[in-house]
């Protein structure tokens, strides 16, 4: 069994926050929880060389059940409390889905919207043959932790979205014997707004439907991120 697991923060994306405002910046982050979750459907259906018993999990505080319940329900994905804050609720979240027999388990934060399917798909494949999968940010942060049965026991010091977060601990990682296979670079939201823009200007919404939900709630922001030229 495979989980992917779309990880929901109490404060998510902190550091738009101070650019956007607080409602702008729940706003985008619903939009972006609502991408992820339809790209974790469209994961979990893959059936071409792939484990057929996927499934999807969201991750987030008590306080966001309620709001967040009725969409994990829709999409037919689980919802689960988040015990504990921070790194420590990101390696209980690994733990409890090896415990109901995971072979392994990716998590993907708020902050990356418009990857893909087969990206999710890449992470899995390579954790058929490595312990631990990184996908890393250019802003030395990650998007998606993945890792076998049974986890590192920092796993939960490498969370998507924080910036530096795997330069902080991928020597660590490797002087405790986890190697840490990297998945293909991408951009953040924290990071990059405008390499956003530019990105979904470019994704045709008929031909290349990317982050639909994502595209209309930057269009809504009292100023729009200029995409870059």
């Amino acid at each position: 069994m495979e989980t992917l697991i779309v990880w929901s923060p109490a404060t998510p994306l902190p550091a738009l926050e101070r650019r956007l405002g607080t409602e702008a910046t729940r706003q985008l982050a619903d939009a972006v929880f609502d991408d992820l979750l339809a790209t974790g459907v469209r994961w979990r259906e893959t059936r071409i060389a792939a484990d057929f018993n996927r499934r999807l999990v969201v991750v987030a505080p008590a306080s966001e059940q309620g709001r967040l319940g009725p969409r994990v329900d829709a999409a037919g994905a689980r919802l689960e409390r988040a015990r504990g804050d921070g790194d420590e609720a990101i390696a209980h979240a690994f733990a409890d889905e090896f415990e109901r027999g995971a072979r392994a388990v990716a998590l993907i934060g708020l902050v990356a919207p418009t990857v893909r399917a087969h990206h999710l798909d890449h992470a899995f494949r390579a954790l058929q043959f490595e312990r631990l999968v990184v996908g890393p940010a250019f802003d030395g942060g990650t998007w998606l932790v993945g890792a076998q049965r049974p986890a590192p026991a920092s796993i939960g010091a490498l969370p998507p979205g924080r910036p530096g977060a795997l330069l902080d601990r991928e020597q660590a990682l490797r002087e405790a014997g986890d190697t840490v296979h990297l998945l293909p670079f991408w951009y953040t939201l924290d990071d990059d707004l405008e390499r956003l823009a530019w990105h979904l200007r470019q994704a045709s919404p008929e031909r290349d439907p990317c982050a639909p939900r994502t595209r209309d709630a930057l269009a809504r922001l009292p100023t729009p991120p200029t995409p870059r030229s």
